[in-house]
């Protein structure tokens, strides 16, 4: 097992210490929702909100084939898909593009084609979740920077104001953390509930991503 893949699996066990579900079988959405949930961060139309998403299948457009080719990472078919006039932006039920797919289930060869194809890195889902959100939300470090490579909206946020940021806080990852600020994350910046990252690292118990927010916001 190399060094990428320990880490994203150690991520993903690290999110399953706050949501103790496998998140891999989730939505995205459902995912994310979730864990803000277990964290009582949610307000509880976003909670009912969720109950209801999460009874959804993964049902997706008539474009469908290109995103289960990009979330099974069959690198192949995606091409052939591209090749042959798939929307390279067509999204499923929940929002969601070929792109999140990728990401989400960690297939950074995938990912690299969809972008270099014209993909948008910005697509958010119904639930404003970019495939940034989704990069952190399961610490892959190296679908992270394919994707800040490109420059996306860092500080983009989703429907109940969280940032990328505030979701490698929320799951106590400092080197995402690190990375995200240095390539221009706003430290201070706040979701619809007026919390910051280090709030969402501080209520979870995440000293090492705690003092490394403190740090930053000492330097401002």
């Amino acid at each position: 097992m190399n060094d990428h893949t320990k880490n994203v699996r150690h991520s993903r066990s690290q999110l399953q210490t706050v949501v103790p579900l496998s998140l891999a079988s989730r939505t995205l959405i459902g995912g994310v929702l979730l864990l803000l949930v277990a964290c009582n961060k949610a307000p509880e139309k976003v909670v009912e909100s969720t109950l209801k998403q999460d009874a959804m299948t993964e049902t997706v457009s008539s474009d469908s084939s290109l995103a289960k080719a990009a979330s099974r990472g069959d690198i192949a078919k995606v091409k052939q898909l591209i090749n042959d006039g798939a929307k390279i932006d067509a999204t499923d039920a929940l929002g969601r593009t070929p792109l999140h797919m990728a990401v989400f289930y960690s297939h950074p060869k995938t990912t690299a084609l969809l972008i270099a194809s014209g993909s948008n890195i910005n697509a958010k889902d119904r639930t404003g979740m970019t495939p940034l959100h989704a990069a952190v939300l399961v610490g892959d470090l190296q679908e992270v920077d394919l994707l800040l490579e490109k420059k996306p909206e860092i500080d983009t946020t989703n429907e109940i104001g969280l940032t990328p940021l505030h979701l490698a806080a929320a799951t106590g990852q400092p080197q995402l953390s690190a990375l995200l600020i240095k390539r221009g994350a706003d430290v201070q910046k706040k979701d619809n509930e007026g919390r910051t990252p280090l709030s969402y690292a501080t209520n979870n118990q995440h000293q090492k991503t705690s003092a490394l927010l403190q740090q930053y916001l000492a330097k401002q």
